[in-house]
């Protein structure tokens, strides 16, 4: 089984906010093995450690940080992406909470069919530069997993990535706070090493790049039991494991 792109949320446009304590928007998850992951882009214009991110909800149920990176390594713009495994299907609220408002925020989420329901993700990866090209890489992918990658950056995002990911979000609002602007796309995976590449203007950067895991074949076995009487002394059989 590998895994599908299901959808976008709230659209290609993603979603911004200047001075939230709040953002929420609709994303709508179909199919089944789904996951769920939210980026949300931080932008503040002074110093972002007061900024941060007091929990992002799907559904009323809170979703998993995934990693944080300050673009450039900076202390005034980061990017955090969260998880869901299993999210709840059909139309539901996305819900990120600050503690504190920052100068703005871009945020978007990407659904995902066919993934693993138990680690969903593998460990997810980050880069940050300050240069027009926003860039991270995996070493190694798995042939049927999907590639995720989100940038932050301060300047605005060229409207799709390199070939040969495909763009799924982007927000250019706001910049001046090296994180006023973020995006969002995917790719399949190759079997091989992966790059996320992202050209903006030149200036504060950073990216988060996830493998969304294929869920595993189900299973059942074939084995013998006895005749049960039957005339012609054939043989019953049971059916437990065996993969398909």
């Amino acid at each position: 089984m590998a895994v599908a792109f299901d959808a976008v949320g709230p659209s290609s446009a993603g979603q911004s906010a200047a001075t939230p304590t709040s953002v929420t928007w609709s994303h709508i998850c179909s199919g089944s093995n789904r996951v769920l992951l939210v980026a949300v882009a931080v932008g503040d214009s002074t110093n972002d450690a007061t900024k941060t991110i007091s929990g992002v909800t799907y559904a009323g149920t809170a979703m998993t940080s995934l990693g944080v990176r300050h673009a450039n390594d900076s202390n005034v713009g980061y990017l955090q992406v969260f998880g869901l495994i299993n999210p709840a299907s059909g139309t539901n609220s996305v819900v990120v909470t600050f503690a504190s408002a920052p100068t703005s925020a871009e945020c978007g989420s990407l659904s995902f069919t066919g993934a693993d329901q138990t680690s969903g993700w593998n460990t997810p990866v980050t880069a940050v530069g300050n240069t027009t090209l926003a860039t991270a890489a995996l070493a190694a992918s798995t042939t049927g997993n999907m590639i995720a990658f989100f940038t932050v950056g301060g300047s605005g995002f060229f409207a799709s990535p390199t070939s040969p990911a495909t763009g799924r979000w982007v927000a250019n609002f706001a910049g001046s706070s090296a994180g006023g602007n973020g995006a969002g796309a995917t790719l399949s995976s190759t079997g091989s090493a992966i790059t996320g590449s992202w050209g903006l203007g030149a200036d504060f950067w950073a990216e988060l790049i996830v493998e969304v895991k294929a869920a595993t074949g189900s299973a059942f076995t074939v084995t013998p039991t006895d005749t049960m009487g039957l005339s012609d002394g054939g043989t019953a059989y049971d059916y437990g494991e065996f993969d398909v």
